[in-house]
């Protein structure tokens, strides 16, 4: 699954970006304008998490949104929304990835649950280890991967729960997402007309020859014969001198093998090259890396003698990704292991409660 935890801590995204606009800046971010909450929902007592809200899909940005619907739980009119495949922070073999979130709330406490997203009954996400508070709504972020065309969505909170929620809501990704369009077949070509019949005259008729005469044969005259030829005299055959040895040759050396007469010797194929994908500036996987250097700045600078359990973790991985973002250029290899290594952090609560704390006024729910 696509990194879906990126924006957990969307709430200090203001504090990083003074981290991520030059490497190695130390400076306390001040405070920025933050996109308003949606309202409190009451959850109906006495049951766990359940769908709440709208379907949202957001720019790279985490902040803006550039559409959404409101998602159906019951069997009325369900929503469409249309994206385009520009929009995608990556796409391939027909498939685009956005980044979307939505809400849910529980009326009780409810500890590590799992969300499924579904498109044409394919599992396209999974969130898990989500835990949810009473009556507070959860903001839940995630990366579907949008079959080009129609894709008729089904969310499934609490999946793995004894009553899981579902809804339902519909979207039109425009654009092939990197897949290979068929082209329009060409029209058969018209039937050619039938061709006139050709008018056939017959052949001239072949004159018969009158019969010849029978002509007068008169046998060949024969042959004389041979007086026969005396015998010929024979000689003994001549005896044939034997032949004079050949001198031993030189002894070739063992180590040498002559090459075999007539044969071609065996061709060495070369291995193919292979070419490793590298992220550069301005890529989304890029974007998503550099977030992560923003994020691991601020944390290796405030929670230094936090008492956070993994912080010499936290600054090891913070130097491998600022060496990455000075050098501008990033394998796929590398860019895979470090972002592993940095989902490690996001999906640690303490880490969150540490970074929330952070920041006055902060509630850590983004």
């Amino acid at each position: 699954m696509k990194s879906s935890s990126l924006f957990v801590i969307s709430a200090l995204a203001a504090a990083v970006s003074s981290f991520a606009a030059e490497p190695g800046s130390v400076t306390r971010p001040a405070t920025s304008p933050v996109p308003p909450a949606p309202q409190p929902v009451t959850a109906t007592p006495g049951t766990g998490p359940q769908l709440s809200g709208v379907f949202r899909f957001v720019k790279p940005d985490g902040m803006n949104v550039i559409t959404q619907g409101v998602i159906s739980t019951a069997t009325s009119a369900i929503t469409t929304l249309t994206m385009s495949g520009a929009d995608a922070i990556s796409s391939g073999s027909g498939r685009c990835a956005f980044n979307v979130k939505y809400d849910e709330i529980s009326s009780v406490v409810a500890t590590n649950t799992t969300n499924r997203l579904y498109s044409n009954d394919t599992l396209i996400a999974q969130n898990t280890k989500l835990d949810l508070e009473p009556n507070k709504l959860k903001t839940v972020w995630t990366q579907p991967y949008l079959f080009a065309g129609l894709n008729n969505i089904r969310i499934v909170i609490n999946a793995e729960g004894a009553k899981p929620s579902t809804g339902w809501i519909r979207v039109n990704v425009t654009g092939s997402c990197g897949g290979v369009t068929a082209p329009t077949p060409a029209p058969a070509p018209a039937p050619k007309p039938p061709e006139p019949p050709k008018a056939t005259t017959p052949p001239p008729a072949t004159p018969v020859k009158a019969p010849e005469a029978p002509k007068t044969t008169t046998p060949p005259p024969a042959a004389p014969s041979k007086a026969p030829e005396p015998p010929k005299s024979t000689t003994p055959p001549v005896a044939t001198p034997p032949k004079t040895p050949e001198p031993p040759k030189p002894a070739t050396d063992p180590k040498v093998t002559p090459p075999s007469t007539g044969t071609m010797p065996p061709v060495t194929t070369k291995p193919p090259v292979v070419v490793e994908v590298k992220y550069v500036p301005g890529s989304s996987q890029w974007t998503q890396l550099y977030t992560a250097y923003g994020y691991s700045n601020y944390g290796v600078t405030w929670l230094k003698g936090k008492g956070y359990s993994r912080y010499a973790d936290l600054v090891k991985i913070n130097a491998a990704i600022t060496e990455v973002v000075n050098a501008k250029t990033v394998t796929q290899s590398v860019y895979n292991e470090l972002m592993a290594r940095w989902n490690s952090f996001l999906n640690d609560p303490a880490f969150v409660a540490a970074m929330k704390n952070t920041v006055p006024g902060g509630d850590g729910k983004k």
